[in-house]
């Protein structure tokens, strides 16, 4: 069901959102991650030695994220201050998506609103896997991929087909593991709703969001492959095996350590 709610009162809790968001980016302003191979690949640092393998790791590695800092970079250095608005675009994604989930069910847009605030102000996380990719955290990827699914589940029972068809493939070139699980959870919503359950559910619109996702996806892609750099030591499968039986705790070795 879909709460019956004006424009003039729509665009008033939105704005309130992006003012919440704003107040909760500068309050934290936690240093994040990203920038520092953004930084790397820019040229804002530079290496004596030849070979670096920060700089490998972070030039052959696929982020919209990244590109996206070194685009902020052209304009300022200031490093808090693209921690802040990383962390206020990652706030205002997960403020949204909490507050299009709550308005649905509660049907009232005071609560969703005030449950809305209560969430993020107590940082009442939505679930989180094995590292703190949390509300608010240095964790940049993990973050941003976070508030982007949130986001996504907002809009979907929103019913604003196009932006979370365009989410969903955008979240590819922020987290790949978590935008092919995102997709693959829409694809098999959609099969379900129309073969098993027989739902006329007009899906028009995401098709066009998925194709304006689809495009930068494949230009952030295209940007990446054009600038990655010839590794300079040949691929060891034995010591690749070593390190991710013995050492990731993260994808393989998850509760050994």
């Amino acid at each position: 069901m879909n709460i019956e709610i004006s424009k003039k009162e729509n665009f008033f809790s939105i704005l309130i959102l992006i003012l919440l968001s704003l107040f909760l980016s500068i309050s934290y302003s936690i240093e994040q991650y990203a920038i520092y191979p953004a930084l790397s690949i820019s040229g804002q640092i530079t290496y004596p030695e030849d070979f670096n393998i920060f700089f490998l790791q972070s030039k052959n590695s696929w982020s919209f994220i990244t590109q996206f800092i070194q685009f902020i970079l052209k304009f300022t250095t200031d490093l808090k201050l693209i921690s802040i608005i990383l962390l206020f675009f990652s706030s205002l994604c997960y403020s949204i998506g909490v507050y299009f989930t709550i308005r649905n069910i509660a049907l009232s847009n005071i609560l969703a609103l005030a449950t809305t605030f209560f969430i993020m102000f107590f940082r009442k996380n939505f679930g989180d896997i094995d590292y703190p990719t949390l509300m608010f955290s240095e964790h940049t990827n993990g973050m941003m991929s976070l508030a982007i699914v949130t986001l996504i589940f907002g809009l979907i029972i929103n019913r604003n087909f196009f932006f979370s068809g365009f989410f969903s493939i955008f979240l590819i070139c922020v987290h790949v593991t978590l935008g092919l699980w995102i997709n693959s959870i829409l694809v098999i919503s959609i099969l379900y709703f129309f073969y098993i359950k027989k739902k006329n559910i007009n899906y028009k619109s995401i098709f066009p969001g998925i194709i304006f996702g689809l495009i930068i996806v494949l230009i952030s892609f295209t940007v990446y492959k054009v600038n990655i750099v010839e590794i300079p030591f040949n691929f060891n499968q034995s010591t690749y095996d070593n390190y991710l039986n013995n050492g990731d705790a993260h994808r393989q070795s998850y509760g050994q350590l």
